[in-house]
């Protein structure tokens, strides 16, 4: 984790994630597990398909919605373009609604142009 931490702390992001992918996917997700939210959602982006798979695979829906609030998402399309196949970040879309991290139009159907907004997690109301 001190590789990323460092690269991080230096704002090198792109030195980050290359660190991350020398490394297993499992053991990439493991170490982006032990990262802050804002550190993780600056990674996300960079990783591949399976390395982001497996680092949602490995956190709850409330800790997902909380690294999404960190990323540019505007709209469920850009959740699904995250999502890399496994339904985690779907899931944690729908999580972040039910919770109210999440705005949306629920009076109209959901669709892939639905706009979303993601609330910081000590924004919404216990």
């Amino acid at each position: 984790i001190a590789g990323v931490a460092n690269a991080l702390a230096a704002g090198n992001v792109d030195a980050a994630a290359a660190y991350l992918r020398d490394l297993h996917a499992a053991d990439a997700a493991e170490i982006l597990a032990k990262l802050e939210p804002g550190s993780q959602a600056a990674l996300v982006p960079l990783l591949e398909p399976n390395e982001l798979a497996d680092f949602f695979e490995q956190m709850d829906e409330a800790d997902a919605v909380d690294v999404a609030s960190h990323l540019d998402v505007d709209a469920v399309a850009d959740v699904l373009e995250l999502d890399a196949g496994g339904g985690h970040v779907l899931s944690a879309m729908w999580h972040g609604i039910w919770s109210g991290q999440i705005d949306c139009d629920l009076d109209a159907p959901i669709t892939q142009a639905t706009r979303i907004v993601v609330h910081q997690p000590e924004a919404v109301a216990a």
